[in-house]
């Protein structure tokens, strides 16, 4: 019976933890996308699009990811294939038009430079 009064206090305080460390991160987390600038929504928007392409999201590298013109984004993408060995950075194209798609191009496309 102790140990089990032991164990259930064990598992209040790990979760009471738990609690106040996941609201200490989301107090330090970016302004709300309400208060972010269209450019900055833009650019977040467009790299979940560019994660749900890749094989392993959770190794994405992002560089130089930028608006274009009203409504695109360009930028470049790292991650890891199905091996587990990084590719390089690839470019990418991300348009308001299509809010859940991006585009990965070419290394000869002159898009994005």
């Amino acid at each position: 019976m102790n140990k089990n009064i032991l164990l259930a206090l064990m598992l209040a305080s790990l979760l009471t933890a738990c609690n106040k460390a996941s609201e200490n991160s989301s107090a330090n987390s970016p302004t709300p996308a309400a208060s972010q600038s269209s450019d900055e929504q833009d650019k977040e928007q467009a790299q979940r699009a560019v994660l749900n392409l890749l094989k392993d999201p959770g190794s994405a590298q992002f560089r130089n990811v930028r608006k274009t013109k009203p409504g695109f984004v360009c930028g470049e993408v790292n991650a890891k294939n199905g091996m587990g060995g990084y590719v390089g950075f690839k470019q990418f194209e991300w348009t308001i038009l299509a809010p859940n798609d991006a585009i990965m191009l070419s290394d000869t496309d002159n898009r994005c430079k």
